[in-house]
């Protein structure tokens, strides 16, 4: 009884909810046209990783379904820690994306993250420019880029 209550335990911790972020009352943060933003809710280890690449995978075919999403921010703030297959889970997302031709920015990654991204040059693959620290500069950032990439398209 008491290693099924541990192992329930571990699944909990390693599959903790990846959310879509709504808007907060009275503001229209997070609820731009073409822009899926989703917050990890768990470390990224060997053990979760293809739940929570499924996961991202599953909420964008979802949102391109409803909406044409063109963009993607993923909030790394409760992501507290990160293994070598988490990074390059989150490189094969990330490429993934690109290839649908949808901008991806990650944001607010904590300390010990950032670390990981700098030893395993996880920023130098996917761009300084798609790091954030503020949801509020992503937003921004990646409007005025699908903007652009619109009238580009357009012309």
């Amino acid at each position: 009884m008491v290693g099924l209550a541990i192992l329930r335990a571990l699944l909990y911790v390693a599959r903790r909810a990846t959310c879509k972020l709504g808007s907060i009352s009275n503001s229209t943060l997070y609820r731009v046209p073409g822009i899926l933003v989703l917050q990890l809710g768990s470390p990224i280890y060997f053990s979760n990783y293809t739940y929570i690449r499924e996961r991202i995978l599953r909420w964008v075919r979802d949102e391109q379904a409803a909406t044409n999403s063109k963009g993607m921010i993923l909030s790394m703030f409760w992501v507290t820690s990160i293994d070598i297959i988490g990074v390059e889970t989150l490189i094969e997302v990330f490429k993934s994306m690109e290839a649908r031709r949808i901008k991806v920015g990650f944001v607010n990654p904590r300390l010990e993250v950032l670390e990981k991204f700098t030893v395993t040059k996880f920023i130098e693959i996917i761009g300084k420019k798609n790091v954030f620290l503020l949801i509020e500069d992503t937003v921004e950032t990646c409007t005025f880029t699908l903007r652009s990439s619109k009238q580009f398209d357009d012309a």
